[in-house]
């Protein structure tokens, strides 16, 4: 999260991919607050990128 907060100051329209093992409340939290443009959960398999990856290639869709 401390990761995604930097590259959104430095570009607010990057269209990040999150991937993590972990995912609880907390972290829910904390990326509601966070511009994103996918998140996938590990372990995950190659279609999961896949399709994260058409999501964020259509304009203006994103996990705000």
């Amino acid at each position: 999260i401390e990761c995604l907060s930097h590259i959104n100051r430095i570009d607010e329209h990057a269209k990040v991919i999150i991937f993590s093992g972990y995912f609880d409340d907390k972290i829910k939290e904390q990326l509601q607050k966070q511009s994103y443009a996918a998140f996938i959960k590990k372990p995950f398999i190659r279609n999961d990128l896949i399709e994260a990856i058409k999501t964020i290639q259509v304009p203006g869709n994103t996990q705000e």
